[in-house]
């Protein structure tokens, strides 16, 4: 199972959405990712939950509109990395991301934060 996100009070009750598929998604945001934790002290995690509610919404549309802005000068389809091996032998490990595909997703969770917005609910994060 991988990071998922939906509309809910928190991730037992949540209805689910969207799914860091693939995972590089997350590796992609990664900056962004780290600021939203500097400023709120809510960190989006590939293993836990985070819940945000409608007041915090500025700051879920922060990172998305940062996303975007950055990944705006890549090209139609990069290497990004994902962490590195250790056995059997040490390197980097990275995959390969389309801009296309990364956009769409990045537009899918900005319409997530509309629609919890106009149904006054929280954007639930939940890793496995």
């Amino acid at each position: 199972m991988s990071l998922t996100v939906g509309i809910g009070k928190d991730s037992r009750s949540m209805e689910y959405k969207l799914a860091f598929e693939p995972e590089v998604f997350y590796w992609v945001m990664g900056p962004e990712i780290d600021l939203l934790n500097s400023v709120t002290g809510k960190y989006i995690d590939l293993y836990g939950g985070v819940t945000f509610k409608p007041i915090e919404f500025v700051h879920l549309r922060k990172l998305i509109g940062d996303v975007k802005e950055r990944v705006s000068t890549k090209p139609d389809c990069w290497e990004e990395y994902v962490g590195r091996q250790t056995h059997p032998e040490e390197k980097d490990l990275y995959s390969k991301v389309s801009k296309t595909k990364f956009l769409e997703f990045l537009s899918l969770l900005e319409s997530i934060v509309v629609e919890a917005e106009s149904k006054e609910m929280a954007v639930v994060f939940d890793g496995d």
